[in-house]
């Protein structure tokens, strides 16, 4: 999986991908999922770097069915939270720290 830290203010935005999905647009309908290289290409990181950097962050996008899953394993979202496009899994997440 890749890992991209955005920093925008004192928020930080993680963005999660499977590897390959990077680059590639899915569409369905009216749905357009736009795995940008620039968002997303990132550095190759372990499921536990990756789970320690996703609860930390304020603002997560996951895209790919084993980034999803880890999202699931680290019990930051549910299966109902889950969005697809043309059967890629995608999930935007809000962490609220105290």
């Amino acid at each position: 999986m890749l890992v991209k830290i955005h920093k925008l203010n004192k928020q930080s935005i993680v963005a999660i991908c499977d590897e390959e999905l990077v680059g590639k647009i899915f569409e369905e309908g009216n749905l357009i999922l736009d795995v940008k290289k620039s968002f997303y290409d990132g550095d190759k990181r372990s499921d536990v770097e990756i789970g320690d950097l996703m609860r930390n962050a304020d603002q997560i996008n996951v895209v790919g069915k084993r980034s999803v899953n880890l999202a699931l394993e680290e019990e930051l979202i549910s299966e109902e939270d889950i969005k697809y496009v043309n059967g890629i899994p995608h999930v935007q997440i809000i962490l609220i720290h105290d």
